[in-house]
């Protein structure tokens, strides 16, 4: 088992630290379960990430009129599957 939470305090994206061109403060949850075999060649894991669903950017640009941005991650959930042979 795993779980991992990390915060981000306010983040400007400019030199000058300039509105609106910023990402206000947000924390993110992961959480991970996972299985081993007993002969350990394989192996399950199912996992989450940003578990609360938070909206955040995670960089910006004036190219335009208005401020753009990179968007992060949604919620996330997933299952891998690994083999070692």
């Amino acid at each position: 088992m795993r779980g991992e939470y990390s915060w981000r305090d306010l983040q400007y994206f400019t030199p000058v630290n300039a509105f609106p061109e910023a990402q206000g403060s947000y924390g993110l949850v992961n959480a991970a379960i996972g299985y081993m075999s007993p002969d350990e060649h394989w192996q399950a894991i199912i996992f989450g990430r940003n578990l609360a669903d938070e909206e955040y950017i995670t960089s910006s640009g004036s190219f335009t009129a208005r401020p753009a941005g990179h968007v992060g991650e949604p919620r996330t959930w997933g299952v891998r599957l690994s083999y070692t042979y």
